[in-house]
């Protein structure tokens, strides 16, 4: 009878442990948190990079279901690792026309995050530059502005040429469609016409200046260039001369040093986080009531058996 009591007080007690274990676990799920860091606008017709971050413990096992309206999910890279605590993800996103797309993230079939990338009307405008010179012209390099409607300055590209490729090309940053003006940035010996000092000139278009209309993913601006009368026929070197005595530039690069012995390495504290300590001290309460419920399960079958003999 004694035995059958204490069996049934066993498994009592197993049951309270399982069950303690398992509102720790389901508490260290509740811990979890989700975000969603969505790029800034995207232009319509391309792929997206969500970013999913996951913080909390062991953050990288989560399982994360994903759901998009407004666009379509073309791929997906899982959890991983980056710091103690810390996992990301990426989710790409793509939506054909301008408009929204918004990306929601699910745990164990709770909504744990929302994001909406924003799918906007925007191109880029492409600027080249051609100069008619001879296989031996030495390279250049030609600048130019973007300008908006308002007269801001939106971007600043620059297109190099040479003897080997007479014409160059540069990307601007994507920007909304509407109306735009790229112009080029005169130098010293640029000009728009051929003038005494000027070694190059725009002949195309005129006034350097030309308008363009971004309505779709590219549009382009086209730039040509002529040598003048006085331009350099030769090339030449010139060879900086270093004043610097040899030793010095070795000291330079070694920089301020303080004196003294060197200074040991940062160890940490070894302090124990207060959650790994609850959790230790519960793992070592389990322990020991099992180890003593199975010696009390065995002293008591043994003394069951010597009384019957």
């Amino acid at each position: 009878m004694q035995i059958r009591r204490f069996l049934r007080a066993l498994a009592a007690s197993v049951a309270l442990l399982a069950a303690m274990a398992a509102s720790q676990s389901a508490n260290a799920s509740s811990l979890l948190t989700v975000r969603v860091l969505v790029p800034t606008a995207v232009p319509a017709g391309f792929d997206a990079p969500v970013i999913i971050r996951a913080e909390g413990d062991q953050p990288e096992l989560a399982s994360l279901d994903y759901e998009v309206s407004g666009g379509q999910i073309v791929g997906a890279v899982p959890l991983n690792s980056i710091a103690p605590g810390v996992a990301e993800g990426t989710v790409y996103v793509r939506r054909e026309a301008p408009g929204d797309a918004t990306l929601t993230v699910r745990s164990q079939g709770v909504v744990t995050a929302v994001g909406a990338v924003h799918f906007a009307a925007y191109g880029r405008i492409t600027v080249s530059a051609t100069l008619a010179a001879s296989a031996h012209a030495s390279a250049r390099t030609w600048r130019f502005e973007v300008v908006d409607a308002t007269g801001a300055v939106v971007d600043s590209v620059s297109a190099g040429t040479s003897g080997d490729s007479s014409t160059g090309s540069a990307t601007s940053v994507w920007l909304p469609y509407g109306s735009y003006t790229v112009r080029q940035v005169l130098g010293n010996d640029t000009r728009t016409s051929c003038n005494p000092g000027t070694f190059y000139a725009i002949t195309s278009p005129a006034g350097g200046t030309t308008a363009v209309v971004l309505a779709g993913l590219s549009a382009g601006a086209d730039f040509a260039l002529n040598p003048c009368a006085d331009a350099p026929t030769s090339l030449g070197v010139s060879i900086p001369i270093d004043t610097i005595a040899a030793d010095e530039p070795i000291n330079e690069v070694r920089g301020a040093r303080q004196s003294g012995p060197p200074l040991p390495p940062a160890a940490g504290s070894g302090l124990i986080s207060p959650d790994q300590m609850s959790k230790d001290r519960f793992l070592f309460v389990a322990a020991c009531l099992i180890a003593v419920s199975i010696t009390l399960t065995g002293s008591l079958l043994l003394a069951e058996r010597a009384r019957k003999r």
